[in-house]
């Protein structure tokens, strides 16, 4: 049976602290009261501890064996006056995949056993403070007292390819480990499995908030990572999109309208009739597009309207009423579009179609969604699967004149120009790694 997804929930004892029904943590106060300028932070499973099988997550509260000399370590960097802070996801508690009672008591064991004042901060879901994202650390900072002047973040999601030479020492590791740990488990299997990270959160999460980073093979091991900060998407080359046009001295927004909109700079007279067709993937800014370059139209959302029929039904009412239709959809299909344009040209035959293409990269795409995600109070409730936006990438049909189109519009990602941002915190938001 599955568990009942966690929502407004009570902490299990008064060690710990809830903030917005998604971020709990625990602070573990210094007898005395001192001000940290540095601070050696850290992901918690497989960084501070690993699972007893390695590969599964931890099963109950008992289920974790400390990484290397991890408490003797810890213990060193507090005496040379760094604050210890536990950076941890466990988006698991608020699907329902493990309860918060099981994290929260293998955490308060680990941290008795550690046995110094540290803090421990534990995202629960899919939102603003979720790592590689910057909330939880920046609530983390509005405890400290001081300006810090050093930060370091020690995680183990970081793209990192294993070369045989990585291999080699590290699985020798885990057998000295697990064996002190009077655990049996089938090396072997490790070493076929262990190919590469299949995240890099941690080493994005690091570069988020300006860190210097650290593998726990290079730090508690010194086993060398060659890690690259070469991403497939870097929310931060957005910023040359703008530069571009204030060296232009142009402005975005009139330069976007006169691409999507070259013939239609006024609204179109009586004897004129346009249909547009907007396609793309979800999130991409369809609807932004409709409201802002298309509001003397009418705006047809046909995922509100479930049948086949009932989208011609509207397509139709509205091109013999004599307005214009712009259609807020994915419309990924050759078939379903063509549909549309037969519809409306048996009513008027001069009808002039057009379609706007967003061929932007599917990682902009998920960073515009995942910036939706964790700004949007709303579309908490709606978030676009990721699947969702995979599969249009991998079954659109490029749109052509050759499906009775009088135009296609293409958007790449040079024409997005960020804009519009609430506040500064926003801006910064956007222009950092979010997924």
């Amino acid at each position: 049976m599955r568990k009942r997804p966690l929502s407004h929930f009570e902490l299990p004892n008064d060690k710990w602290n809830l903030v917005d029904d998604s971020l709990v943590y625990r602070i573990v106060k210094d007898t005395e009261d001192k001000v940290y300028t540095k601070v050696f932070s850290f992901d918690l499973d497989n960084t501070l501890i690993l699972s007893r099988s390695f590969f599964k997550p931890a099963q109950n509260e008992h289920d974790y064996i400390f990484y290397a000399d991890v408490i003797d370590f810890l213990k060193k960097k507090k005496t040379e006056n760094y604050k210890i802070i536990i950076f941890s996801n466990q988006k698991g508690v608020s699907t329902g995949k493990i309860s918060l009672l099981n994290i929260i008591n293998r955490v308060d064991d680990v941290i008795d056993k550690i046995g110094i004042p540290l803090e421990c901060y534990l995202a629960l879901k899919n939102d603003k403070y979720r790592k590689p994202r910057i909330g939880m650390y920046n609530f983390a900072m509005k405890n400290n007292k001081a300006r810090i002047d050093e930060i370091i973040y020690v995680g183990d999601n970081a793209n990192r390819i294993y070369d045989e030479n990585f291999k080699t020492k590290f699985i020798n590791h885990l057998k000295y480990v697990y064996a002190q740990n009077k655990v049996n488990i089938d090396i072997g299997e490790i070493a076929k499995r262990l190919k590469k990270d299949y995240t890099d959160t941690d080493f994005k999460f690091a570069l988020n908030i300006n860190a210097k980073f650290y593998t726990p093979e290079e730090l508690f091991l010194n086993i060398k990572n060659n890690l690259s900060a070469e991403f497939s998407f870097n929310p931060s080359s957005l910023l040359k999109n703008v530069d571009n046009k204030l060296k232009e001295q142009q402005d975005a927004q009139s330069d976007l309208r006169h691409l999507v909109r070259p013939d239609l700079q006024h609204s179109p007279t009586r004897d004129e009739q346009y249909l547009v067709l907007l396609v793309g993937p979800p999130g991409c800014g369809k609807t932004f597009i409709c409201k802002n370059y298309f509001a003397d139209f009418v705006n047809i959302n046909l995922e509100e309207l479930k049948t086949k029929n009932k989208r011609i039904d509207m397509i139709r009412q509205i091109i013999t009423s004599g307005k214009n239709v712009v259609i807020d959809n994915a419309n990924m299909y050759i078939k379903n579009r063509l549909i549309y344009i037969t519809e409306a040209k048996k009513i008027n035959t001069n009808l002039q179609v057009s379609a706007i293409f967003f061929q932007y990269s599917k990682e902009l795409v998920l960073h515009l969604n995942n910036f939706k995600l964790v700004t949007d109070e709303e579309n908490l409730m709606h978030e676009v699967p990721t699947i969702a936006i995979h599969s249009f990438y991998k079954y659109v049909e490029v749109p052509s004149e050759s499906e009775n189109l009088d135009r296609v519009v293409t958007l790449h990602d040079e024409h997005f120009v960020p804009s519009g941002f609430q506040n500064e915190d926003r801006r910064k938001l956007f222009f950092s790694y979010l997924y």
